[in-house]
């Protein structure tokens, strides 16, 4: 390389870093940090979400965030002319592509084929779409846990997801392995999945068996109500009967007065079952007897008329 650049300056570029395997990633590692005093670069272009840091220490990095919204369109432009710039596809691509080149070109081209999913979402044989898949598979069953719970619970307290990830299993670290894999971020101690494509991508990637996981997992942490009223305790009481009231609101069936007995219903006239005796209310001052059972129509004293 030395010999290269000595009639001029020497770019070096090593494209899609994140698919070579670690001893090679380190040799060019090893390569890039002694080219200093010569005539020459190195660009290392690699996935955010890849572990390469620690192989390409000692060397400067560059972060490149999402293209703006006017690089995006011309982009688009560029690409796509045939594509309306303010038509529907437009919209839908540039919203979920989020500045993203790779899939700004790939849903644009789904979109133009008439291959886009609905609801929106990268089409199969997508690249990026197949990356996600990798990153969410690389994962321990703990950190996919985790990704789930918040696919379906939406964003969860730090404090909340950590509970439930303990509740499915063995879940310490989880949490972090997901955060280094570029599936979950934390904001002001809220964890979320980040991006409408990325959670598209891997909500296609759950089986119902995971979601009913989940959904439980969720109840079973975010119930408000205090511990045995929740009604999944065993020995815990049922909830009480509700009915509507006149003005329309759920109020719970009132029942008997405190301290009155419940007098059974009496079995019906003419059944040949001796009929209960006349009962006396605590409190009153005379006897009463169990209202009378309805006569079915057509009948006389418990016979056939």
């Amino acid at each position: 390389m030395a010999e290269l650049a000595r009639p001029a300056p020497l770019l070096w570029c090593v494209d899609d870093a994140q698919w070579l395997d670690p001893a090679t990633l380190r040799a060019l590692g090893m390569a890039a940090r002694r080219l200093t005093g010569l005539a020459a670069a190195v660009v290392f272009a690699a996935d955010e979400a890849c572990p390469v840091s620690a192989a390409l220490e000692g060397l400067d990095v560059l972060r490149l965030g999402p293209l703006p919204p006017d690089a995006a369109r011309r982009t688009l432009a560029d690409r796509f002319p045939g594509m309306p710039p303010h038509g529907s596809d437009a919209v839908t691509v540039l919203g979920l592509a989020a500045g993203n080149p790779l899939a700004l070109v790939e849903l644009a081209g789904a979109a133009v084929d008439g291959r886009l999913p609905e609801p929106p979402a990268l089409p199969e044989g997508s690249r990026l779409r197949e990356r996600h898949r990798e990153r969410f598979h690389a994962l321990t069953p703990g950190a996919r846990a985790v990704v789930a719970l918040l696919l379906c619970g939406g964003p969860l307290a730090v404090p909340a997801l950590e509970c439930a990830a303990r509740r499915r299993g063995p879940g310490a670290g989880a949490v972090e392995e997901a955060r280094a894999h570029g599936l979950v971020e934390v904001r002001d101690g809220a964890a979320t999945v980040p991006g409408r494509l990325l959670r598209a991508s891997l909500s296609g990637l759950l089986t119902p068996a995971d979601r009913l996981a989940a959904y439980g997992t969720l109840a079973s942490v975010l119930d408000p109500r205090p511990p045995g009223c929740s009604g999944r305790s065993t020995g815990s009481a049922a909830p009480p009967a509700r009915h509507r009231g006149r003005n329309g609101s759920w109020r719970p069936r009132p029942g008997p007065p405190a301290g009155r007995p419940v007098t059974p219903r009496p079995p019906p006239r003419g059944s040949g079952a001796p009929r209960p005796p006349p009962v006396r209310a605590p409190g009153s001052a005379g006897w009463s007897r169990p209202p009378p059972t309805p006569r079915p129509p057509g009948t006389r004293g418990g016979r056939a008329a």
